[in-house]
């Protein structure tokens, strides 16, 4: 187009239709890699809204310009920017289709993010019910070796009571060993003594029938 341009046409029309077509053709390949999942949403669509209001600048500029033209090539430019400003209309559509695809995106990637707390939080419910679990096994545990300690306890302790009263018993019969003891050695006395005693007198008998 500016290649064609008759003199009636400013250079800055001239320029605003090359940035124009330049913007155009760079927003139709970002299109592209947004398709194709080449771009991010969250920065690349910002430089797409940047690009958007510069395109519209430039068509709002080459609108103010041609309204300066003569009547007899006005129309004819009146059309070609009226198909520029088609062209800015379809980018800006899919600008607005991009921005829907985000707001999608972004609902799932939250929602994502919901659903991956949920699970989070049922995972540590069901923790927490493990560990009440454990903690209600343990404690039976415990309860079940507190009373087996208790009856131990008592076993030994009638062992040691019955140990005491072993000891009480083998004590009395030590001293029934001791007082039998001293019998026997009073007894075994009184028998010496009563054989001396007879043999003395079988002496004494003796010497008198001599």
């Amino acid at each position: 187009m500016a290649d064609q341009a008759p003199l009636e046409i400013s250079e800055l029309f001239i320029s605003y239709e090359e940035d124009f077509q330049n913007i155009i053709q760079t927003l139709n390949q970002r299109y592209k890699q947004f398709k194709n999942n080449q771009l991010d949403f969250k920065e690349d669509l910002q430089n797409v809204k940047n690009s958007i209001k510069e395109a519209e600048n430039c068509v709002k500029q080459m609108e103010f310009e041609i309204n300066c033209l003569p009547n007899s090539i006005k129309k004819n430019y009146t059309t070609i920017v009226s198909k520029y400003r088609q062209d800015y209309d379809d980018v800006f559509k899919k600008y607005s289709q991009l921005q829907v695809e985000k707001s999608i995106y972004q609902n799932n990637t939250e929602r994502s993010i919901l659903i991956q707390q949920g699970n989070n939080i049922c995972e540590q419910g069901q923790m927490l019910n493990d560990i009440e679990q454990l903690a209600g096994e343990t404690e039976q545990i415990v309860d079940e070796v507190s009373t087996r300690l208790l009856g131990d306890r008592q076993v030994i302790k009638k062992n040691i009571d019955k140990s005491k009263d072993i000891q009480d018993e083998l004590r009395k019969a030590d001293l029934v060993m001791s007082v039998m003891n001293r019998t026997i050695v009073v007894n075994r006395t009184v028998i010496y003594f009563i054989i001396i005693i007879l043999f003395v007198l079988n002496l004494l008998v003796l010497y008198l029938k001599l």
